[in-house]
């Protein structure tokens, strides 16, 4: 959030920084949870913790870039939705590691799953979020 922040102070397009805060983190992250299935527990936990930093990045420009895209009019309402829906998607993860555990005995597919949903939000900010705000917002 800091670095992000400098960046912006600093005359750089706030939605093109936290983007790319984004997108970055989500690649990161995704490119290293899988490290936490290495034999070595160094390693692995090496992994996580770099992945949880990266993770970090991201997280901390995510509400940042709602607020920035929606506006004051509407920052509540998207802000509202996007909550609503992580917090379907962490029942739900929940739900599916655990079926994942059970059937297999292994975390290896819960941690390549949410290395691949990673990968998915990172090409959905990538293709799917504008460079500029839109002027139509939903009020």
């Amino acid at each position: 959030g800091i670095a992000s922040d400098y960046l912006i102070r600093q005359g750089k397009a706030p939605i093109a920084v936290r983007k790319g805060f984004l997108i970055s983190g989500l690649v990161v992250t995704a490119l290293l949870l899988p490290t936490v299935l290495l034999p070595g527990i160094a390693w692995s936990l090496a992994g996580l913790y770099l992945s949880s930093f990266a993770f970090g990045a991201y997280a901390s420009n995510l509400y940042s870039l709602t607020q920035t895209l929606a506006g004051p009019q509407a920052a509540g309402r998207w802000t509202g939705i996007q909550n609503g829906s992580g917090n379907v998607a962490g029942i739900a993860s929940t739900v599916i590691t655990g079926w994942l555990v059970q059937r297999t005995g292994s975390f290896a597919m819960p941690f390549v799953g949410a290395s691949g949903a990673c990968l998915f939000g990172a090409l959905s900010f990538w293709f799917l979020v504008p460079e500029k705000r839109p002027e139509i917002i939903w009020s």
